[in-house]
């Protein structure tokens, strides 16, 4: 029976017709919906009245859409039930649904929707190399500090600005067991696998992009040649990179503007120099921001990829983006050792690019492909 159910699992791309779902068949198809586009693999489990069909399936293609064929001479009447899972490129596992059903020699053709639903916390295996992502859609919004805001900087005049590329951002920093596992070491100083990774330099942050998209194959966003970075191909580029200050800015402004990513009390949403304990803390241990992103405020300052400007309220209102070669880069976010005023969504900060610090992390972002 099983080898025949090996031979009769396919993908719904290939368009079953009723003429393939003849006398000899049972089939069920199953229409998936909730498919990521973290989603890279679609790995397929069947059993029969509690016995495992002689291996697993897996596919790469049609991932909205199963068709399963039994054939019916060796079929009789048996419990199917078919485990579904959602692999990202990294082989985690972070999506899963499934399907029970009775079925028999005299079932008609069955179709069925099936939702994957998202696994939390995804189970990943120590291959892990990156946060999950989550969907920002394009809009505009009030960029800087809105007047009366207590200690706004001179540096964060208040204007427009338009974003009119979607894109996705990791949902946390990167973590020192993330980076470690894609670039073989952690420089953080202060140990733990789930601690967001520091002292890392904007170039390793970018270095970590280029080689992100490498390993989930995509083109790089960056082109490096020493200390010269290039973007040749912007937000237009389909890679891993670091996120523009405007779409930083944009992302922890939760939709809703707030004094801090995702509330106007720092407490419930940031680790800061009064309740941090003088040291970093794992991620995702405060409140998200209204769009599912965490630690925007506080933790480490993230990089973003802008050099500093400290007009940028001249820079174009549409998809604005700071000099690329000036001689400090931006940082966003506020720290564990910084006061609560750091962590505001307005502030802005900026070091040289080859600066390692106990208080420096980064998050990426992709353009919506």
């Amino acid at each position: 029976m099983f080898e025949s159910l090996k031979r009769a699992l396919v993908p719904g791309l290939l368009m079953l017709g009723m003429s393939s779902c003849g006398d000899d068949s049972v089939v069920v198809w199953l229409h998936l919906s909730n498919v990521m586009p973290d989603v890279a693999t679609l790995q397929v489990l069947i059993t029969l009245d509690g016995k495992a069909a002689m291996q697993q399936y897996e596919f790469t293609q049609g991932l909205g859409e199963v068709a399963i064929k039994l054939r019916k001479e060796q079929l009789g009447q048996g419990q199917l039930s078919v485990s579904l899972y959602g692999l990202r490129a990294d082989r985690c596992r972070v999506a899963s649904g499934k399907y029970e059903a009775m079925v028999s020699v005299d079932q008609p053709l069955a179709e069925v929707g099936v939702a994957l639903g998202l696994l939390t916390p995804v189970p990943c295996p120590e291959g892990e190399v990156r946060p999950k992502l989550v969907k920002v859609p394009n809009g505009g919004f009030m960029m800087g500090s809105p007047t009366g805001e207590p200690e706004a900087g001179a540096d964060e005049t208040q204007h427009m600005v338009t974003l009119t590329t979607d894109f996705w951002m990791a949902e946390s920093e990167v973590t020192q067991r993330q980076y470690r596992n894609l670039m073989g070491s952690s420089p953080s100083f202060f140990q733990g696998d789930e601690l967001p990774v520091q002292s890392v330099s904007w170039f390793e942050a970018v270095e970590y992009c280029n080689a992100l998209s490498v390993k989930e194959k995509l083109t790089p966003c960056y082109q490096v040649s020493g200390t010269t970075v290039g973007w040749a191909d912007g937000v237009r580029c389909t890679g891993y990179r670091l996120p523009t200050e405007a779409e930083w800015e944009y992302a922890a402004r939760s939709p809703a503007s707030t004094v801090y990513a995702g509330s106007d009390s720092v407490d419930g949403v940031a680790w800061y120099s009064t309740n941090s304990g003088s040291t970093t803390h794992a991620v995702k241990t405060k409140t998200a921001n209204g769009r599912g992103l965490y630690d925007l405020s506080g933790n480490v300052y993230e990089w973003v990829w802008d050099g500093y400007q400290g007009n940028y309220e001249a820079l174009p209102s549409t998809d604005p983006i700071g000099s690329l070669t000036g001689a400090f880069r931006v940082t966003r976010g506020g720290s564990w050792d910084y006061a609560a005023t750091y962590a505001r969504v307005a502030r802005r900060r900026y070091y040289q690019p080859a600066l390692r610090s106990y208080n420096l992390g980064f998050r990426f972002v992709r353009s919506n492909p």
